[in-house]
């Protein structure tokens, strides 16, 4: 039986943070009840494609999908647990804002499935998280984590920021150890990136703020450092997990492994063609509830754009790419279709061969999107 994922998008928010250009509005929570019963349509239209594959993740994104009433998301499970294949060891992903959560909240998430949490903290300062129009601190983000931990919750990821405005190294070092100290087991850490369109985009326009990519390269090589002494396991460009802790649902992606995007502009991939839900909300509802496809665009991905996604997908992951698992899925060597790419960047130093593997140096971690963008022919 084939595998495959499960993301499904809640695109509603208390409010929108300056840095953010993701699908989702704040102040529309009153919405929630046609939007999930679009979003049942939805399931029920798409397990139909699907009902023999095997459910390995799901994942609850946003927005914040715990800004809504736990009953929506009670239903969504409902629906999923019914209409889909799902086994019990099943990793699924709620994401949580700080200050979004209470024992009920969490009781209804855990009774529908949810058995991992990801805390979406960002900063341990509240001047910094004041700055990208959070609106938690980190006193609120203390009681959602030590709530979550009071109910026996196991597995929690905690979202961490870097290059942020008013961010200082020391004060980031400070902060990890904080983290560290409450022992998660895992943790994602980004740093900044300027969408256009978005309030920080138009600071920086401004001049009234300026991304300082040395800072955010050390306070990266420090993250990486700390971390592999408190046992965590670097396995992703910005994620490192406790043992047995890394996400599955994070791995779908970065292995070009097959996923079904459910509700508002989300994605699928599946059988090398990606899939774009509408991203209007008043059509999607229309659409859905009047029993209408929701997808808005089919695209077939040709051979070399699917090996080149491979390829840069892939390389994030700490170990890289297997050189026999390329082979296995598109019956030709990478060294014929990629040799000259791979040995120049590994004379850069940016690239390491081990093991049957190409996988990023050190020195490629910090030019990863050049490497990348040498696996992008055009």
């Amino acid at each position: 039986m084939k595998n495959t994922s499960i993301y499904v998008h809640i695109p509603f928010c208390r409010e929108k943070c300056s840095y953010c250009d993701f699908l989702s509005f704040s102040g529309q929570e009153e919405r929630a009840e046609a939007y999930t019963s679009a979003l049942l349509n939805e399931i029920d239209a798409k397990s139909r494609y699907i009902e023999n594959r095997k459910i390995k993740t799901i994942y609850i994104g946003g927005g914040t999908p715990t800004s809504i009433e736990p009953v929506y998301i009670e239903k969504i499970m409902s629906k999923l647990w019914h209409d889909f294949n799902i086994e019990k060891d099943t990793e699924i992903t709620i994401e949580a804002n700080p200050g979004t959560l209470d024992r009920k909240k969490i009781a209804s998430y855990v009774k529908s499935g949810v058995n991992r949490f990801s805390l979406g903290l960002q900063s341990t300062d509240d001047d910094v998280l004041k700055s990208i129009g959070r609106i938690h601190t980190y006193n609120d983000f203390e009681g959602s984590y030590n709530l979550l931990r009071n109910l026996n919750i196991k597995n929690i990821n905690i979202d961490l920021m870097m290059g942020l405005p008013g961010q200082k190294l020391e004060g980031f070092k400070e902060g990890l150890k904080k983290i560290l100290d409450l022992k998660p087991e895992h943790l994602s850490c980004y740093g900044l990136v300027l969408e256009e369109g978005t309030p920080l985009y138009k600071q920086a326009l401004s001049g009234s703020f300026k991304l300082d990519e040395d800072l955010e390269r050390e306070m990266y090589h420090m993250l990486i450092e700390s971390l592999a002494k408190a046992g965590y396991i670097h396995y992703e460009i910005s994620n490192f997990a406790l043992p047995g802790f890394s996400s599955r649902h994070n791995m779908v992606y970065w292995n070009l492994d097959d996923y079904v995007g459910l509700g508002l502009g989300a994605h699928s991939f599946s059988d090398n063609c990606r899939f774009y839900n509408i991203s209007d909300m008043k059509e999607y509802i229309e659409k859905a509830n009047g029993f209408q496809s929701v997808i808005k665009e089919t695209e077939r991905i040709e051979l070399k754009n699917l090996k080149e996604e491979f390829m840069f997908l892939g390389l994030r992951k700490i170990q890289g790419v297997n050189c026999q698992d390329y082979g296995d899925r598109f019956a030709s060597s990478i060294w014929d279709d990629y040799g000259t790419e791979i040995e120049k960047l590994i004379k850069e130093e940016l690239l390491e061969k081990t093991d049957g593997k190409i996988k990023l140096s050190l020195k490629g971690l910090d030019f990863a999107n050049r490497v990348f963008g040498e696996f992008i022919k055009s």
